[in-house]
């Protein structure tokens, strides 16, 4: 059996606003999530085959959790249940314009206790690609699983991308400069934001910044922007994209439908990156920012991420946000 994409990191319950009481205090909902968990939906919902290695805590919340990985077609064979540590949960909120921010609830969770052992490398060689949440760099035990998982998949001759995703709640600046840094750049495909690129190249300057990466030999690199779209570079090009003009209600799992969009791209092209034309990775790119608006617009993570049909109607019907 093989898989379009197996997935290393998270899956939480974020607990997001949801309106408020009689007495005017805030309610929030139990919502599933996890960058890489939200990109596997997604994937899932182009079309693809998924899988994801991961680790809940042997309570409610984590089987709640494993219920909705099957639910929306992600393979679970891989997903262990801690007997010591909680499944992960997060507190987010959100400003006036849906941006979100994430808080930590946990001194400690079922995720720092992730490590080498939990990998799953029958099911990684049965993977066409396997992908990486950046999130998992931030514990011990887990850091050095993303090490020997890169290692692995590189020696089956297979390539990995990995979605940064830093939250400085789990790790800081210096830490992302000198831990998280040198394992970023082993990956083959690279999706972050513009804070993150500043952050990992020392420049703001989109141009600069993705040339320092592709030198440094990354594949791919795809840099979202928010509302002014996306920038990316590779063998054949580059080009920066104007996204979609959807009225967004919350950006959670907005970036990870990005990458789960772009990559189904590629999927289509066996991730052979090197072959694609310039013209064809713009398409590519166009599809994963309507992808990224079209989620954007509703509200949850998991069950947010849009179906090929979405994605398709934003793009005949919704008009390009031109900022300048």
């Amino acid at each position: 059996m093989m898989f379009d994409i197996v997935g290393i990191g998270e899956c939480v319950v974020d607990m997001t606003p949801a309106g408020e009481s009689e007495k005017g205090n805030a309610l929030f909902e139990r919502q599933p999530g996890g960058a890489p968990s939200n990109m596997l939906a997604c994937a899932a919902k182009q079309g693809l085959k998924t899988a994801l290695i991961s680790i809940v805590g042997d309570d409610s919340f984590g089987h709640y959790l494993v219920g909705v990985l099957k639910d929306v077609n992600i393979d679970v064979r891989a997903v262990h249940f801690s007997k010591n540590l909680p499944t992960f949960v997060a507190l987010v909120d959100y400003d006036d314009r849906g941006d979100r921010r994430f808080f930590k609830m946990q001194l400690e969770s079922s995720l720092s206790g992730f490590s080498p052992d939990h990998l799953d490398k029958e099911l990684i060689s049965q993977a066409k690609l396997v992908h990486i949440a950046g999130s998992m760099l931030a514990w011990p035990d887990s850091l050095e699983a993303i090490r020997q998982a890169i290692d692995f998949v590189h020696e089956e001759g297979k390539l990995v991308s990995c979605d940064v995703n830093w939250r400085e709640m789990l790790y800081d600046q210096e830490y992302a400069q000198t831990i998280a840094k040198p394992i970023l750049y082993e990956m083959d495909i690279l999706k972050m934001s513009e804070e993150e690129m500043s952050l990992y190249t020392g420049t703001s300057d989109l141009v600069e910044g993705t040339k320092i990466l592709c030198e440094a030999g990354i594949k791919l690199v795809a840099v979202t922007l928010g509302a002014r779209g996306c920038y990316y570079r590779y063998k054949n090009g580059s080009g920066q994209l104007y996204t979609y003009d959807t009225k967004v209600v919350d950006t959670n799992a907005s970036g990870d439908t990005f990458t789960a969009v772009m990559l189904a791209g590629l999927a289509e092209y066996s991730y052979d990156i090197d072959s694609i034309s310039n013209d064809i990775m713009y398409h590519i790119m166009e599809r994963a920012n309507a992808g990224g608006a079209v989620c954007a617009a509703k509200r949850g993570a998991i069950y947010a991420v849009p179906s090929v049909e979405e994605i398709d109607n934003c793009m005949k019907t919704v008009p390009l946000l031109k900022l300048d």
